[in-house]
């Protein structure tokens, strides 16, 4: 049931399923299918916690009644709604020109792709049916080396996100053999006060690695901490329009 697509054009973009157990005829399971384009991981666990407050109250009280102060119906149109709207009011047309600029100098002439080598392990089978060769490597952190990341993340006045991008980005660096490159990263985008609204209010945006800038991975790690904080007033801006205003300068100013 998970395998089946959507189809945008035309279907509900969300499916629940209640399946009963074949072992036990008092276990059940619920299965919600979201497509994400309306549904963000914030999304998923506002939609969790409200069905485990209605299902908690449906056992655990005979009048019914009593739950409609904490149903699922709080997550009403209206609030998505002025949600939008807020977050449209904001992305002026003076914002986005604002945006577009910081982002363009921002990335300047660093590559948008990252040139990894191709290295077949298995086959897997994606949505359309159709045989996709991929590489899948599976690791685990213990709880000792993950005290020992966060301890160095603080001592670096750094979070653990902070820590593991920089981490990452090395690793990048190192298989595709580029100095310079582009990682980008999930941020919720639900204005002040509509923590609780559901639907898709994500964005991506990137942070840059110049390991050719860095002596020590702490250097790297302050730098990163500098880009988030310089970034978040422009974090509203599409990552869509930023590849796209990017390539477009490429290929004016870059490519000839």
């Amino acid at each position: 049931i998970l395998d089946q697509p959507f189809d945008l054009t035309r279907d509900v973009l969300f499916r629940i399923y209640l399946l009963k157990s074949s072992t036990n005829d008092r276990e059940y399971y619920l299965v919600l299918n979201f497509h994400h384009i309306i549904a963000d991981g914030e999304m998923q666990r506002i939609i969790a916690n409200e069905i485990s407050i209605t299902y908690n109250q449906l056992i655990s009280s005979d009048e019914h009644n009593d739950i409609t102060g904490n149903s699922l119906s709080q997550l009403t149109s209206t609030n998505l709604a002025s949600a939008i709207n807020l977050e449209t009011q904001r992305l002026t047309q003076e914002y986005n020109e604002k945006s577009r600029q910081y982002w363009l100098s921002f990335i300047n002439e660093i590559p948008l792709n990252v040139s990894l080598p191709y290295k077949s392990r298995m086959s897997i089978k994606i949505h359309l049916g159709m045989e996709k060769t991929s590489v899948v490597d599976y690791f685990e952190i213990d709880g000792n080396h993950t005290q020992a990341l966060k301890k160095y993340a603080k001592s670096n006045k750094a979070t653990l996100f902070i820590v593991l991008s920089a981490v990452y980005g090395i690793i990048l660096s190192k298989y595709s053999n580029q100095e310079k490159l582009l990682i980008s990263y999930p941020i919720n985008m639900r204005p002040l006060g509509y923590g609780g609204v559901d639907g898709c209010f994500v964005n991506n945006i990137p942070l840059k690695i110049e390991l050719d800038k860095y002596e020590a991975l702490n250097d790297l790690i302050t730098d990163l901490i500098k880009q988030r904080k310089e970034t978040k007033e422009y974090q509203g801006y599409s990552l869509v329009h930023i590849i796209n205003d990017q390539r477009q300068y490429n290929k004016l100013f870059l490519d000839n």
